[in-house]
């Protein structure tokens, strides 16, 4: 699973228990949790995409040594 889909299902899930919230502030407090994940996934693609057109093919980042 994608990090795009991991968040996207969690924008799912704070949707849905919006739904089953009665209390508008806890409902308000949910979808803009939604919001974040969904912007996060959009982001993450953003980032996966420039990460591969930043490095020459066959290109590897390594991880530094401290």
């Amino acid at each position: 699973m994608s990090r795009r889909e991991l968040y996207g299902k969690k924008a799912m899930e704070c949707l849905l228990a919006a739904d089953d919230m009665a209390n508008a502030e806890n409902r308000v407090a949910m979808l803009t949790l939604a919001k974040f994940w969904s912007r996060l996934g959009i982001r993450s693609d953003e980032i996966a995409d420039h990460q591969m057109t930043a490095l020459p093919s066959g290109a590897t980042i390594q991880p530094s040594q401290h």
